[in-house]
């Protein structure tokens, strides 16, 4: 028997198998201390990834849970592309680095595929030898364009849309006033 994820990652929309895993994973304290989390631009990997923070950070939810999920939390780092290139800098690794005394914390890495050689160099040095109780939350659009040494030392899942019918029913979930067509159009 499969049991349902609780916390934050039952709001995922779709991905039961992905919630699954990781909400059990998360049960027997057998979590990976980086993960990938792959897929394309709006399906959702970016919020996958807030969701798993917060049910690692906060296993009882809450209002800092909720901060999480809103990208508010002070126990969570995040790091995006700068500029027009959209690169992740080697700087803006250096300067998240985690201290040693940082258990409890995350760092996301949002669009991995974004680290250059050097930013991704750095992030290796920290990722092979991670703080007590870090977590590392990477995305990206595709598996294969991060950088292979980055990808290796991650775990890794896909996240897909969540499909037309469950959209449809969220949006209505969320909208009590939108009527089954309106949903079903904008799913």
């Amino acid at each position: 028997m499969q049991t349902q994820p609780a916390g934050m990652l039952a709001r995922l929309a779709g991905n039961h198998a992905l919630k699954q895993d990781l909400s059990a994973a998360l049960r027997s304290g057998r979590l990976p201390h980086s993960i990938l989390l792959v897929g394309e631009p709006g399906c959702g990997a970016g919020f996958a990834a807030r969701c798993l923070a917060a049910d690692y950070l906060y296993p009882a939810g809450g209002p800092h849970a909720e901060a999480v999920l809103r990208g508010e939390d002070a126990e969570s780092i995040t790091v995006r592309g700068e500029g027009v290139s959209g690169q992740i800098k080697v700087e803006r690794i250096r300067r998240s680095a985690l201290s040693a005394d940082a258990a409890g914390r995350v760092l996301f890495i949002y669009g991995a595929q974004a680290l250059n050689g050097s930013s991704a160099n750095a992030m290796l040095k920290i990722m092979e030898e991670p703080p007590e109780g870090v977590l590392f939350l990477l995305t990206a659009s595709s598996a294969a364009a991060v950088l292979p040494t980055i990808r290796s030392r991650c775990a890794a899942y896909t996240v897909t849309p969540a499909p037309a019918d469950e959209c449809a029913a969220e949006l209505r979930r969320r909208q009590p006033g939108l009527d089954e067509r309106a949903a079903d159009d904008l799913a």
